[in-house]
């Protein structure tokens, strides 16, 4: 909170200075670079914490009726523009008869962020982001996919541990708190769900299954 506070009153010195000092550009891109760490700590300790309630089985469910088609569309609002920057193609296959779901909506908003996070931090310029739903009996499947990445068979059953990062992987050009995928990983079992990863031919698919109406103990 310190380190939040002090940056932002510096950038309201800076935004008062009539005519910008020589070297200003260098302090606002410093700034930036500070802001930036700034939320990746934020995020990692709220990540923490998040892990922590869940392991201790202490946070309880809110559970309440979705229409899949309006919460989608609003969940996708915050990436649009990052999406647009990175120049990236987003293709949506929803069907028109969606159920309704049940479910603990804030959780499911926190996966739903997390695997967008992870499609758009690992999709190439040009690349494309594909989410779809699939409908079955008893069960609403929520896909992601994205191009431009492969991980290897053997990395699979481990990129939901806490901090671990695929070998080889750049860590300075992939930023991260290294434990957002572990995180989906308890929220998913947490409401009931389960998920699972396929990666081949330079693209990777995350698929979330859902109950629609789950029979769940609060």
């Amino acid at each position: 909170s310190s380190i939040k506070m002090s940056i932002q009153m510096l950038e309201l010195m800076m935004q008062r200075q009539e005519s910008p000092s020589e070297g200003s550009e260098g302090t606002s891109r410093y700034l930036q670079i500070l802001k930036s760490e700034c939320d990746r700590e934020i995020e990692l300790i709220d990540n923490l914490l998040n892990l922590s309630r869940l392991d201790a089985k202490t946070e309880p469910l809110v559970l309440s009726t979705i229409n899949l088609h309006s919460w989608i569309q609003h969940a996708l609002e915050p990436f649009l523009e990052r999406i647009q920057r990175q120049q990236l193609q987003l293709e949506m296959n929803l069907p028109n008869d969606l159920p309704p779901l049940v479910t603990d909506l804030s959780c499911l908003n926190q996966i739903l962020r997390e695997l967008l996070t992870n499609a758009c931090k690992y999709t190439p310029t040009d690349g494309a982001i594909q989410l779809f739903t699939q409908i079955s009996e008893d069960a609403l499947q929520i896909g992601i996919t994205n191009t431009g990445i492969e991980i290897p068979p053997t990395e699979l059953p481990y990129i939901f541990d806490v901090f671990y990062r695929v070998p080889n992987s750049d860590p300075w050009r992939y930023s991260g708190t290294g434990i957002g995928l572990a995180l989906v990983k308890r929220l998913v079992a947490h409401i009931g769900a389960t998920i699972h990863v396929e990666s081949a031919n330079l693209q990777t698919t995350f698929l979330l299954t859902l109950p629609t109406h789950p029979n769940l103990e609060t």
